[in-house]
């Protein structure tokens, strides 16, 4: 799959990965098709998840 950065086409894929904040270690990676947006994958990564904190970067941030 590809995505556009400006005029330039980009083709791979978007990995997601849930980190136990006290021991270090992963405890979930999710990978998906690199035209698929950040937004729309965060509720698929924390369904069912019962973290008291979660960090993630700007792309992130609503309301909701």
């Amino acid at each position: 799959m590809g995505l556009k950065k400006g005029k330039r086409s980009c083709f791979g894929y978007k990995g997601y990965a849930v980190v136990d904040q006290e021991d270090g270690y992963i405890d979930q990676v999710h990978v998906t098709p690199a035209h698929q947006s950040e937004m729309t994958e965060f509720a698929t990564v924390m369904k069912d998840r019962q973290d008291k904190k979660m960090y993630g970067n700007k792309v992130y941030a609503s309301k909701r």
